[in-house]
């Protein structure tokens, strides 16, 4: 039997947009999973990109922060070797709802939506997080049908 290389599959949708369902499949189908990682998330945002790199190198699969904020860079460090997948919610106000519920039983001293969205919390933000979120999916899409 022939020895084949798994594709890097990247969930790039934004968290709360089913990232945990597929995080759940990847690891069903035996993908070495790697999900939200603060850590990473920092090294992206100080412009760490080796960092990041040395990690997803180690994995099969991955999904949460940072991956849907570096797309761009993953799509070129790793090219055709990977796969792209870009969860959404039903509506924007769904996600918002979700990531509202989310953020309020999350621990306020270790999370990372300061990292990922600007705020420390989507509530009084509700207009800025649903802009984040659309401009994100619509970014996402246009990108990759260019460089399809």
């Amino acid at each position: 039997m022939q020895n084949r290389v798994r594709p890097k599959i990247f969930g790039v949708g934004f968290n709360k947009t089913g990232t945990t369902t597929l995080a759940a499949c990847l690891k069903h189908f035996g993908f070495r999973h790697l999900g939200h990682r603060r850590d990473l998330l920092v090294a992206f945002r100080h412009g760490d990109l080796a960092r990041v790199f040395q990690e997803t190198d180690r994995f099969d699969s991955f999904d949460d922060w940072p991956y849907p904020l570096m797309y761009e860079d993953l799509f070129k460090q790793y090219g055709a070797r990977a796969k792209f997948i870009l969860t959404m919610r039903q509506s924007s106000e769904v996600w918002l709802n979700s990531l509202k519920a989310h953020a309020l039983i999350t621990n306020p001293e270790n999370h990372s939506r300061k990292l990922a969205y600007g705020y420390d919390y989507p509530h009084g933000r509700e207009a800025e997080h649903i802009a984040m979120y659309e401009a994100h999916n619509a970014a996402v899409k246009n990108f990759f049908t260019k460089n399809n």
